[in-house]
Protein backbone atom coordinates (compact mmCIF):
# COMPACT_ATOMS: atom_id res chain seq x y z
CA UNK A 1 0.00 0.00 0.00
CA UNK A 2 2.99 2.42 0.04
CA UNK A 3 3.37 4.46 -3.15
CA UNK A 4 6.75 3.71 -5.19
CA UNK A 5 5.39 6.07 -7.99
CA UNK A 6 2.74 8.85 -8.25
CA UNK A 7 1.46 11.65 -10.49
CA UNK A 8 1.19 15.04 -8.97
CA UNK A 9 0.27 18.76 -10.38
CA UNK A 10 2.45 20.44 -12.39
CA UNK A 11 2.86 23.17 -15.47
CA UNK A 12 4.42 23.38 -18.22
CA UNK A 13 5.96 27.47 -18.85
CA UNK A 14 5.88 28.37 -22.28
CA UNK A 15 6.95 31.53 -23.94
CA UNK A 16 5.32 34.37 -26.65
CA UNK A 17 8.48 35.29 -28.21
CA UNK A 18 6.85 38.45 -29.77
CA UNK A 19 6.12 39.55 -26.44
CA UNK A 20 9.27 39.68 -24.47
CA UNK A 21 10.38 42.93 -23.60
CA UNK A 22 13.67 43.12 -21.96
CA UNK A 23 15.15 39.59 -23.14
CA UNK A 24 18.67 40.22 -20.98
CA UNK A 25 16.90 40.98 -18.15
CA UNK A 26 14.40 38.12 -18.40
CA UNK A 27 16.67 35.54 -18.90
CA UNK A 28 18.70 36.83 -15.64
CA UNK A 29 15.48 36.54 -13.42
CA UNK A 30 14.46 33.26 -14.75
CA UNK A 31 17.48 31.70 -14.42
CA UNK A 32 18.04 31.06 -10.88
CA UNK A 33 14.33 29.76 -10.24
CA UNK A 34 14.23 27.60 -13.14
CA UNK A 35 17.70 26.20 -12.15
CA UNK A 36 18.59 26.20 -15.92
CA UNK A 37 21.61 28.40 -17.13
CA UNK A 38 20.47 32.15 -18.43
CA UNK A 39 21.97 32.04 -21.83
CA UNK A 40 19.85 29.21 -22.54
CA UNK A 41 17.09 30.71 -21.00
CA UNK A 42 17.95 33.91 -23.24
CA UNK A 43 18.10 31.54 -26.60
CA UNK A 44 14.14 30.61 -25.56
CA UNK A 45 13.04 33.77 -25.19
CA UNK A 46 14.82 35.31 -28.98
CA UNK A 47 12.72 34.90 -32.29
CA UNK A 48 8.98 35.75 -33.40
CA UNK A 49 7.32 32.38 -32.18
CA UNK A 50 3.93 33.08 -30.26
CA UNK A 51 4.51 29.18 -29.04
CA UNK A 52 7.94 27.86 -27.30
CA UNK A 53 7.94 25.61 -24.19
CA UNK A 54 10.33 27.57 -21.69
CA UNK A 55 10.29 24.63 -19.42
CA UNK A 56 8.55 21.43 -18.52
CA UNK A 57 6.70 19.69 -15.39
CA UNK A 58 7.45 22.59 -13.08
CA UNK A 59 6.18 22.25 -9.34
CA UNK A 60 3.54 24.96 -8.55
CA UNK A 61 5.65 26.62 -6.08
CA UNK A 62 7.93 27.01 -8.89
CA UNK A 63 5.42 28.50 -10.97
CA UNK A 64 4.11 30.34 -8.50
CA UNK A 65 7.53 32.53 -8.24
CA UNK A 66 7.85 33.06 -12.13
CA UNK A 67 3.99 34.25 -12.09
CA UNK A 68 4.83 36.79 -9.02
CA UNK A 69 7.63 38.46 -11.57
CA UNK A 70 4.62 39.68 -13.74
CA UNK A 71 6.55 39.01 -16.80
CA UNK A 72 5.22 39.62 -20.56
CA UNK A 73 5.05 36.63 -22.51
CA UNK A 74 5.77 34.27 -19.80
CA UNK A 75 2.60 31.71 -19.54
CA UNK A 76 1.98 28.44 -17.85
CA UNK A 77 -0.18 25.50 -18.82
CA UNK A 78 -1.22 22.62 -16.39
CA UNK A 79 0.34 19.63 -16.57
CA UNK A 80 1.38 16.25 -14.20
CA UNK A 81 4.71 15.15 -13.64
CA UNK A 82 5.94 11.31 -12.13
CA UNK A 83 7.28 11.47 -9.01
CA UNK A 84 9.46 8.82 -7.39
CA UNK A 85 9.30 9.36 -3.43
CA UNK A 86 12.25 6.65 -3.12
CA UNK A 87 14.49 7.61 -5.94
CA UNK A 88 16.22 4.55 -7.08
CA UNK A 89 14.28 1.93 -4.67
CA UNK A 90 13.18 -0.81 -6.84
CA UNK A 91 14.51 1.75 -9.43
CA UNK A 92 15.34 -0.68 -12.31
CA UNK A 93 11.72 -2.48 -11.56
CA UNK A 94 9.44 0.65 -12.10
CA UNK A 95 11.10 2.29 -14.70
CA UNK A 96 10.20 6.15 -15.51
CA UNK A 97 8.74 8.47 -18.06
CA UNK A 98 9.73 10.59 -20.43
CA UNK A 99 9.14 14.55 -20.59
CA UNK A 100 5.68 13.37 -22.34
CA UNK A 101 4.57 11.37 -19.57
CA UNK A 102 4.88 7.76 -21.30
CA UNK A 103 7.04 4.89 -19.99
CA UNK A 104 10.19 4.40 -20.96
CA UNK A 105 11.44 1.54 -18.79
CA UNK A 106 10.32 -1.21 -16.38
CA UNK A 107 7.07 -1.23 -15.75
CA UNK A 108 6.17 2.45 -16.53
CA UNK A 109 6.67 1.17 -19.93
CA UNK A 110 5.20 -2.59 -19.74
CA UNK A 111 1.75 -1.68 -18.14
CA UNK A 112 1.55 1.34 -20.20
CA UNK A 113 -1.80 1.11 -21.15
CA UNK A 114 -3.06 -0.13 -18.26
CA UNK A 115 -1.33 3.23 -15.86
CA UNK A 116 -2.05 6.06 -18.74
CA UNK A 117 -5.98 5.97 -19.13
CA UNK A 118 -7.15 7.43 -22.41
CA UNK A 119 -7.87 11.02 -23.62
CA UNK A 120 -10.88 12.54 -24.04
CA UNK A 121 -12.47 13.94 -27.50
CA UNK A 122 -14.67 16.88 -28.17
CA UNK A 123 -15.03 17.34 -31.96
CA UNK A 124 -17.27 20.70 -33.10
CA UNK A 125 -16.97 22.75 -36.12
CA UNK A 126 -16.32 26.13 -35.49
CA UNK A 127 -15.80 29.56 -36.71
CA UNK A 128 -12.97 31.80 -37.14
CA UNK A 129 -12.69 32.79 -33.43
CA UNK A 130 -12.76 29.26 -32.83
CA UNK A 131 -16.50 29.26 -30.92
CA UNK A 132 -18.95 26.63 -31.95
CA UNK A 133 -20.94 26.92 -34.73
CA UNK A 134 -24.61 25.87 -33.27
CA UNK A 135 -27.22 23.37 -34.87
CA UNK A 136 -23.49 21.26 -36.52
CA UNK A 137 -21.99 18.27 -35.93
CA UNK A 138 -20.90 18.18 -31.91
CA UNK A 139 -18.92 14.92 -30.44
CA UNK A 140 -17.47 13.95 -27.44
CA UNK A 141 -16.09 11.16 -25.56
CA UNK A 142 -15.41 11.24 -21.98
CA UNK A 143 -11.55 10.69 -20.93
CA UNK A 144 -10.90 7.21 -19.11
CA UNK A 145 -8.65 7.58 -16.27
CA UNK A 146 -5.62 5.25 -15.59
CA UNK A 147 -5.87 2.72 -13.11
CA UNK A 148 -3.14 2.34 -10.44
CA UNK A 149 -0.96 -1.02 -9.70
CA UNK A 150 -0.01 -2.71 -6.94
CA UNK A 151 3.10 -4.81 -6.73
CA UNK A 152 3.86 -7.49 -4.37
CA UNK A 153 7.43 -5.74 -4.07
CA UNK A 154 7.87 -4.87 0.27
CA UNK A 155 9.73 -1.94 0.16
CA UNK A 156 11.56 -3.09 3.95
CA UNK A 157 12.55 -5.91 2.16
CA UNK A 158 13.62 -4.29 -1.01
CA UNK A 159 15.60 -1.66 0.87
CA UNK A 160 17.69 -4.06 2.71
CA UNK A 161 18.30 -6.80 -0.12
CA UNK A 162 19.04 -2.94 -2.26
CA UNK A 163 21.80 -1.73 0.61
CA UNK A 164 23.67 -5.59 1.44
CA UNK A 165 23.65 -5.96 -2.74
CA UNK A 166 25.11 -3.01 -3.36
CA UNK A 167 28.12 -3.32 -0.31
CA UNK A 168 28.55 -6.60 -1.55
CA UNK A 169 29.15 -5.63 -5.19
CA UNK A 170 31.55 -3.11 -3.99
CA UNK A 171 33.70 -5.20 -1.88
CA UNK A 172 33.69 -7.93 -4.96
CA UNK A 173 34.78 -4.99 -7.14
CA UNK A 174 31.73 -6.65 -9.20
CA UNK A 175 30.29 -5.14 -12.50
CA UNK A 176 26.80 -5.91 -11.05
CA UNK A 177 25.01 -7.78 -9.19
CA UNK A 178 20.64 -8.91 -8.29
CA UNK A 179 19.08 -10.94 -5.65
CA UNK A 180 15.48 -12.40 -6.20
CA UNK A 181 13.75 -13.28 -2.91
CA UNK A 182 10.51 -15.12 -3.60
CA UNK A 183 7.74 -16.03 -1.37
CA UNK A 184 8.04 -19.79 -1.23
CA UNK A 185 4.39 -20.85 -0.75
CA UNK A 186 3.07 -18.17 -3.64
CA UNK A 187 5.89 -17.68 -5.58
CA UNK A 188 5.29 -14.04 -4.94
CA UNK A 189 8.16 -11.61 -5.81
CA UNK A 190 9.15 -9.70 -2.65
CA UNK A 191 12.19 -7.98 -3.55
CA UNK A 192 13.69 -7.55 -6.90
CA UNK A 193 17.58 -5.85 -6.47
CA UNK A 194 19.88 -4.87 -9.03
CA UNK A 195 23.02 -2.97 -8.41
CA UNK A 196 24.07 -0.36 -10.34
CA UNK A 197 20.47 1.05 -9.85
CA UNK A 198 19.05 4.34 -11.07
CA UNK A 199 17.09 7.30 -9.67
CA UNK A 200 13.69 7.62 -11.08
CA UNK A 201 13.50 11.20 -10.76
CA UNK A 202 16.57 11.76 -12.86
CA UNK A 203 17.42 8.79 -14.80
CA UNK A 204 19.49 10.02 -17.33
CA UNK A 205 22.13 10.45 -14.91
CA UNK A 206 22.81 6.63 -15.57
CA UNK A 207 24.20 4.87 -18.29
CA UNK A 208 21.60 2.61 -20.48
CA UNK A 209 22.83 -0.86 -19.15
CA UNK A 210 22.37 0.40 -15.64
CA UNK A 211 18.95 1.26 -16.22
CA UNK A 212 18.01 -2.05 -17.27
CA UNK A 213 16.44 -4.85 -14.57
CA UNK A 214 19.25 -7.24 -14.89
CA UNK A 215 17.67 -9.60 -12.68
CA UNK A 216 15.09 -10.63 -15.08
CA UNK A 217 17.29 -9.47 -18.30
CA UNK A 218 21.03 -10.61 -18.29
CA UNK A 219 22.22 -14.38 -18.31
CA UNK A 220 23.90 -15.84 -15.19
CA UNK A 221 25.13 -19.53 -14.67
CA UNK A 222 22.57 -20.95 -12.40
CA UNK A 223 25.08 -22.84 -9.87
CA UNK A 224 24.16 -24.29 -6.74
CA UNK A 225 20.74 -23.82 -7.37
CA UNK A 226 20.16 -26.75 -9.48
CA UNK A 227 20.97 -28.76 -6.29
CA UNK A 228 17.28 -28.30 -6.03
CA UNK A 229 16.46 -30.43 -8.66
CA UNK A 230 18.51 -33.80 -7.04
CA UNK A 231 16.81 -32.36 -3.48
CA UNK A 232 13.68 -31.98 -4.86
CA UNK A 233 13.67 -35.69 -6.89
Amino acid sequence: GIALATTVPAFNLTIDQTRIVDHKATAKQLAPILGIDHKLILERLSGDQKFVYLARSVTPQIWDRVAKLKLGGIYSERTTRRVYPYADLAGNVIGFVGTDGHGLAGLEAGLESVLAGKDGLMRYEGGAAGRRIPATDFRTEAAIAGTGVRLSIDRDLQYVAQNALAKKVKEANADWGSVVVLEPATGRLLALASVPTVDLNNPLQSSITDRKNRAVTDMFEPGSTGKLMTFAA
